[in-house]
């Protein structure tokens, strides 16, 4: 029998958020890096052509990755990163909607989208307006989660787990597009990131996906 496959790049924050649920919870997998496609052959595994998916051994696909991750809290109970505490459990998976339907669609399409994804995935010039709107939004979102991690090292439980690790995974993809958390506004925010950046699993995939954009700037410079 296989591995646990995981489809997906990592400069994706859905993907990332999977790939440390995966690496907290020791799980043995094979990671393949692949992109968004409409491809036939994608969308069988992926109907709406979107990463990430999850291949278990037995060739079968479970997608989206808040599915992804409760699948792999029902399989592999160990290693938990949801508290047991029902109410805390239900805050856990809150910010990890709050990192995936707000923060992503509101900071890091409008500002890592446009300047990473457009110029050097697809040859389109940054939209500087839509950089700038996006910013200009941040100090709203950024403050709600400046007052919930006020006082604590961790946001639910003051344990590392699936909320620290949805919201860190949204702001890995705004520290690759220069944007950082201003630390005189909010500064238990910055503090709290830069003990996520402190983690090993969190450095080596950072590492991997710097040197992955380095390489898609140097080309676009070449061209």
């Amino acid at each position: 029998m296989g591995k646990l496959t995981l489809h997906g790049a990592t400069v994706s924050p859905f993907v990332r958020k999977v790939k440390l649920v995966l690496l907290e919870k020791g799980i043995d997998h094979d990671h393949e890096p692949s992109a968004p496609s409409q491809d036939p052959e994608f969308l069988k595994i992926s109907p709406l052509g979107k990463i990430p998916v999850l291949i278990d051994e037995e060739g079968r696909a479970i997608n989206d990755s808040s599915v992804i991750v409760s699948y792999l809290e029902d399989r592999f109970p160990e290693k938990s990163v949801l508290p047991q505490d029902s109410y805390q459990r239900s805050r856990a998976r809150w910010f990890e909607e709050y990192a995936d339907g707000v923060v992503s669609p509101n900071l890091v399409f409008g500002i890592f989208g446009q300047r990473i994804v457009m110029p050097y995935f697809f040859g389109t010039p940054t939209n500087e307006e839509t950089v700038q709107a996006a910013i200009e939004s941040a100090p709203k979102f950024l403050s709600y989660l400046e007052a919930e991690i006020k006082g604590k090292d961790y946001f639910v439980e003051n344990t590392y787990g699936l909320a620290d690790i949805s919201i860190a995974s949204t702001f890995c993809n705004l520290r690759h597009a220069d944007f950082h958390i201003d630390q005189e506004k909010f500064p238990e925010l910055a503090k709290w990131f830069e003990r996520l950046l402190g983690r090993e699993d969190v450095q080596q995939l950072l590492q991997g996906e710097k040197g992955f954009i380095d390489s898609l700037k140097a080309k676009a410079q070449s061209a």
